[in-house]
C-alpha cells in the first residue's frame, strides 16, 4: 500500500506546474483589464459591449493554449507518477509474498499489470482533460465578472480608473478562478490537481495490488487501518475478507454491508 506520507507529497510536481499555469493566467487576465483605462467611460454601450466580448473570446482562447501547453508537459508527469506509485505499492505487498516463498513477476514483465497502469492513466487523463477544459470556462466567467465590475464603477464615477483596475486585479489574485463542478461547488486548482491525482494513482494501486493477489494465488486480504477515517471508511477499515467470495472473515457477518460492497465495486472485486 501507499503511505499517508507517500501520499501526502505524491502530488507536488504537479501542483507547483499548476500554480506556475495560474500566475501565467493571472498576468494575462491583469494585462487585459489594465487596458480599461485606455477606453473613455462614456464609450456607447454597443462599443463597449463589442469590446468586452472580443476581449471574453480572446480570454477563453489564450487560456485554453495555456492549459493545453502545461498539459502536455502534466501528462508526462502522470505517466511517471502512476508507474512510480505502482511500483512503490507492490514493492510493499512482494516482500510479503517473497517471505512465503512466492515469486511476484517484475511489473514491466506482466501484461495485466501493465494494463492496469495503462488503464489508469488514460482515467486520470480523462478527469484531466475534463479539469481543463471546467477550468477555461470558470475563469472567462470569473474575468467577466471582474471587467463588468471594474467598468461600471468607473463608468459610475464611483472610482478612477486606477482605483477600478486595481480592485479587479486583486479581486482575481485573492480568488484565483480554478474548477466550477455541474454541481456548482468551486475548487482552487491546486486542490483539483491534488484530488485528481490521488483519485487516479490510489485506484491504480489498489487495482494493482488485487491483480498480483489473483497473479499468485492469494485468496485473502487484509485491510490496513487508520485513525481518522471517513465513517464510510471506518466500517471496512482492519477487516480480513476473502478475495474471491467477498465473504467476512472473523466476523458474524456473511456479507459485506451495503457501504463495503460499493467499495469493493469501485475497485473491480465482484
Amino acid at each position: 500500500m501507499l503511505t499517508p506520507d507517500y501520499l501526502d507529497t505524491l502530488p507536488d510536481a504537479l501542483v507547483e506546474l499548476w500554480q506556475t499555469v495560474e500566475e501565467d493566467i493571472l498576468q494575462d487576465l491583469a494585462r487585459r483589464i489594465k487596458a480599461l483605462d485606455e477606453l473613455d467611460p462614456m464609450t456607447p454601450t454597443a462599443a463597449w459591449q463589442a469590446w468586452r466580448l472580443e476581449q471574453t473570446r480572446l480570454v477563453r482562447k489564450d487560456v485554453t493554449a495555456t492549459l493545453a501547453r502545461y498539459s502536455d508537459r502534466s501528462r508526462d508527469s502522470i505517466r511517471q507518477l502512476l508507474l512510480d506509485a505502482g511500483l512503490e505499492t507492490l514493492a510493499a505487498d512482494d516482500e510479503i509474498y517473497r517471505a512465503a516463498g512466492l515469486s511476484p513477476s517484475p511489473v514491466q514483465e506482466s501484461e495485466p499489470l501493465n494494463n492496469l497502469l495503462n488503464a489508469g492513466y488514460q482515467q486520470t487523463l480523462g478527469t484531466w482533460r475534463n479539469l481543463t477544459a471546467t477550468t477555461a470556462s470558470t475563469v472567462t466567467g470569473a474575468f467577466e465578472t471582474r471587467l463588468d465590475r471594474a467598468w461600471l464603477q468607473v463608468s459610475s464615477g464611483a472610482f478612477d480608473y486606477n482605483t477600478a483596475i486595481r480592485r479587479a486585479v486583486d479581486d482575481l489574485a485573492d480568488r484565483m478562478p480554478g474548477v466550477t463542478y455541474p454541481s456548482g461547488h468551486t475548487d482552487t486548482l491546486e486542490v483539483a490537481v491534488r484530488r485528481a491525482v490521488l483519485t487516479g494513482t490510489n485506484q491504480t494501486a489498489a487495482r494493482l495490488q488485487l491483480a498480483r493477489a489473483e497473479e499468485l494465488g492469494c485468496e485473502f486480504v487484509e485491510v490496513t487501518a487508520h485513525e481518522g477515517a471517513r465513517p464510510e471508511h471506518a466500517l471496512w477499515q482492519g477487516k480480513e475478507f476473502a478475495r474471491e467470495n467477498a465473504d467476512l472473515i472473523g466476523s458474524t457477518a456473511s456479507r459485506f454491508t451495503a457501504e463495503e460492497e460499493e467499495f469493493f465495486k469501485r475497485l473491480g472485486v465482484t
